[in-house]
């Protein structure tokens, strides 16, 4: 074979296996995760296993603050007795990303905030509305930070049900299924 079908034969692969090297993290909800807004909090548990949260550990609350208001998280381990789940587990030892999301992710149904599919703060699709809050190290399987909201463009606004995304994850680390970390609800509230 000549070099321009050795070139040929490239460009085609490449542009084939391309779209299938395009990032797309799916945090796996491992741990406990608290985030205390200036105006409310929420604490949330993760299946250990998927990107679910633990029946027990759903979010009932929406962490809530403003622009520039002070947040912090409290981040480590957690157990769920669902079916198919683990019972007890700690987040892996790592950097974790605070990031945040500024578009509608959440909406309450039935008492409980529901995840809208694909607004994960670690979704490279939500790239433009997604901001980096910082990092923190997990260590001994907990970590802790504080930090202020920043969003990404104009803050979204947010019916009375809706939220934005408040998340950890460690892009970096590697468990079952993808990125170890939490998704929660965080209520960005007029100034």
């Amino acid at each position: 074979m000549n070099r321009k079908g050795i070139l040929f034969g490239f460009a085609t692969g490449a542009l084939v296996l391309g779209p299938a090297s395009i990032a797309f993290a799916c945090v796996i909800f491992v741990g406990s995760l608290t985030v205390d807004g200036h105006d409310g909090d929420t604490t949330v548990v993760g299946k250990g296993n998927a990107h679910d949260y633990c029946t027990t550990g759903r979010p009932t609350t929406a962490a809530a603050g403003h622009v520039g208001d002070t947040v912090s998280l409290a981040y480590g381990p957690g157990s769920c007795a669902d079916s198919g789940t683990l019972t007890s587990y700690s987040p892996p030892d790592g950097v974790y990303e605070v990031r945040y999301n500024n578009a509608d992710a959440y909406n309450v149904v039935g008492g409980t905030w529901t995840l809208v599919n694909g607004t994960g703060c670690f979704n490279s699709a939500n790239a433009r509305t997604t901001t980096l809050l910082g990092a923190f190290t997990v260590s001994g399987g907990s970590g802790a930070w504080t930090g202020t909201i920043v969003t990404a463009g104009t803050p979204a606004p947010l019916g009375l049900g809706d939220a934005h995304n408040f998340c950890v994850g460690a892009p970096t680390l590697e468990v079952p299924g993808g990125d170890p970390g939490m998704l929660a609800p965080f209520r960005l509230l007029p100034v």
